[in-house]
């Protein structure tokens, strides 16, 4: 793990992955953006994977998340890209001669969008791909999300609130932040409160991947499952999509969210299409 301390006196961590092959400074680079409460121990098998292909791969935990410390009384935004920009710019330093991707799922999908679209030609980042991503943040925290998903997000939120408790305490009013049950009651009394803005909706307004989407320079792979309960398909801007040269949507049937299991149970056929995805564009840059 390293950590990154930026001037407001916040830091981010990121967890480089070490077990795999000694990797030259060329060696291609992909970015990790977990889920909206993941870590690395979500995502270690896809960066196992990686690093035995070829790849150096590191895990982006944002401010409070993955355990890392909290030094100020702010946690990063859906859609806040200032913090990535500082990681990408520091891991680009390290090693200047390597190509750089980025992967996200689900929240972290949302994360990578709004980053590539807010940096447009100067993201650094050759090319990107999705994992069951939300795309219009408005759209789907507006319509309720199946009960027990909003109930298991908001629990492991919550989690995390009271790891920083001491350091947000200031920041956010935790007896109604503990007993909201709801994103938009959640979000309006923590996330809001960080950004400066009115309400929940406010929050998603300005957060919102779907502000980027049409921004983005590099190519970039989404996949998204039909059935996903939480990113419902209803949310896939599919005319968008098929009208930017950039982009390529992959949909399957079945595959929940974040699913995208193999036969065995264990691993994700995912991990797979996501790196030779990248093998690719690798070779036709």
């Amino acid at each position: 793990r390293e950590y990154i301390e930026f001037v407001d006196g916040g830091t981010i961590g990121l967890d480089w992955v070490e077990e795999g092959p000694i990797l030259p400074p060329t060696a291609p680079i992909i970015v990790v953006l977990p889920t909206l409460t993941g870590s690395v121990s979500t995502c270690s098998n896809f960066c196992l994977r990686a690093s035995q292909r070829g790849y150096r791969c590191i895990v982006f935990n944002k401010r409070g998340h993955g355990n890392t410390i909290l030094k100020t009384p702010k946690l990063q935004g859906f859609g806040e890209t200032a913090d990535l920009r500082e990681a990408v710019l520091h891991i680009h330093k390290t090693y200047p001669q390597a190509r750089m991707m980025m992967t996200g799922a689900s929240a972290g999908s949302g994360l990578l969008v709004s980053y590539l679209g807010d940096y447009e030609d100067h993201a650094i980042v050759c090319c990107g791909v999705t994992v069951a991503a939300g795309y219009d943040m408005v759209d789907l925290f507006s319509n309720c999300l199946p009960l027990v998903y909003e109930v298991i997000l908001l629990y492991h939120l919550k989690q995390i609130l009271t790891q920083n408790r001491q350091m947000l305490e200031s920041a956010v009013d935790f007896k109604t932040a503990m007993s909201a049950w709801s994103f938009t009651k959640y979000d309006g009394c923590v996330y809001a409160k960080f950004g400066g803005q009115s309400s929940a909706l406010e929050y998603w307004k300005q957060n919102n991947p779907m502000r980027a989407l049409n921004k983005i320079r590099v190519p970039i792979l989404g996949v998204n499952s039909l059935d996903d309960p939480v990113c419902v398909k209803e949310n896939i801007p599919f005319e968008l999509i098929s009208q930017d040269d950039n982009m390529v949507l992959l949909t399957i049937n079945k595959g929940g969210h974040c699913g995208y299991l193999d036969s065995d149970l264990e691993s994700k056929w995912l991990d797979n299409i996501i790196l030779e995805y990248f093998d690719v564009i690798l070779k036709y840059l």
